[in-house]
C-alpha cells in the first residue's frame, strides 16, 4: 500500500452500488476512520477462488487487497490514507488482471481540517517594539470554539516587526491541516524630538573668517535626518543640510538673523517620517 497523509471522506458516504464491467458486481462502505487512516469495506460477487481489490488514484496505485471468495462472494477491509482531495477508483478482478467490477469514491477534506474553520477576531496592530500576537482571536468549527495550543497552535511571520504579517494557524490534537491570515501590523508615529537655541557670534571673529553654529540638538529620531533652509538670509546664513550646522558668512555685519529650519526624519520599515520647523536667530554682535 502506498502512504499518502492524512484526509477524510465524507462522512456520510455509505455504499455505493457500481455496475459491473464484466460480471459480479461491488459495495463499498466506509466502515470508520479518525485523523489519519480510513477503513473501506468491500465486498461483491465474484468467479474463482481470489477477488484482486485495487485501489487508484487517477493511474496511481494506491492499495490492493487479495479477499478470498466463498461461495461466489467476497469482503475485504482496506486501510489507507489520503493527502488532498480526489476521487478513487476501485477495481475488483481476478489474477490474471481481469476486472469484473469498478466504483468511484469522492473523497473531500476531514471536517476537522482547520482550514473550514471561522476565524474572527484579528485586529489592527501599531508597532510598539514588544512581541504582539492576536490575542482576541476565536477559532470556531460549526458552534464549537476550539482551544488554543490544544486544538491549534498559531505561528507568525513577525512578532515585532511592522507590515502585513502573515499568521499561520495549524491544527492539533483531533483538528489537522493549517489555513493562512494576514493583519495590518502599522508603523508607528516618528518619535522626533529635538532642542533649539538663537547663537550669537562676535563681530571681531566674522571679520577675520566664517563662523559655524549648531542651533539645533537632536533628542531622538528614527530614520535619516535632513535639514532645509525655510526660508532666512541666504546672502549672510548657510545651512548644512545633513548637519544642521549653520554658517555666518566671513564679513556680515552686526545685527540679528533669522533663519527657519525644517528639521526630516525619514522614518523606517518600523516607524513612519516626521518633521518640525523651527525659527533660529543668529546674533552678530
Amino acid at each position: 500500500m502506498k502512504k499518502i497523509t492524512k484526509l477524510l471522506i465524507l462522512a456520510a458516504l455509505m455504499f455505493i452500488p457500481v455496475m459491473a464491467n464484466a460480471t459480479g458486481n461491488i459495495t463499498i462502505e466506509h466502515k470508520s476512520y479518525n485523523k489519519t487512516t480510513h477503513v473501506f469495506h468491500v465486498d461483491g460477487d465474484a468467479p474463482g477462488k481470489y477477488a484482486i481489490v485495487t485501489l487508484y488514484d487517477g493511474s496511481t496505485q494506491l492499495a490492493m487487497y487479495v479477499a478470498n471468495v466463498n461461495n461466489g462472494t467476497y469482503s475485504a477491509d482496506i486501510k489507507i490514507t489520503f493527502k488532498e482531495a480526489k476521487t478513487i477508483t476501485i477495481k475488483v478482478g481476478d489474477i490474471n488482471g481481469t476486472t469484473y467490477a469498478k466504483a468511484t469514491l469522492d473523497v473531500e477534506k476531514s471536517v476537522n481540517d482547520i482550514s473550514k474553520a471561522t476565524i474572527s477576531g484579528i485586529v489592527k496592530q501599531t508597532y510598539n517594539g514588544k512581541q504582539q500576537r492576536q490575542d482576541k482571536l476565536v477559532v470556531k468549527m460549526g458552534t464549537k470554539t476550539l482551544k488554543k495550543d490544544t486544538d491549534y497552535t498559531v505561528g507568525y511571520s513577525s512578532l515585532i516587526n511592522a507590515g502585513t504579517i502573515t499568521m499561520t494557524i495549524k491544527g492539533k490534537g483531533n483538528y489537522e491541516g493549517s489555513v493562512k491570515k494576514t493583519f495590518t501590523r502599522a508603523k508607528a508615529k516618528n518619535t522626533l524630538s529635538l532642542k533649539y537655541a538663537n547663537k550669537t557670534v562676535y563681530y571681531s571673529k566674522v571679520k577675520k573668517s566664517s563662523q559655524v553654529v549648531k542651533p539645533i540638538t537632536i533628542l531622538k529620531k528614527q530614520g535619516t535626518l535632513t535639514y532645509t533652509k525655510m526660508s532666512g538670509s541666504s546672502a549672510k546664513l548657510l545651512l548644512n543640510k545633513t548637519t544642521g550646522k549653520v554658517t555666518v558668512k566671513k564679513g556680515t555685519k552686526k545685527g540679528k538673523y533669522k533663519i527657519r529650519i525644517k528639521v526630516y526624519a525619514s522614518g523606517n520599515s518600523n516607524y513612519l517620517s516626521n518633521y518640525t520647523i523651527k525659527t533660529i536667530y543668529v546674533t552678530v554682535k
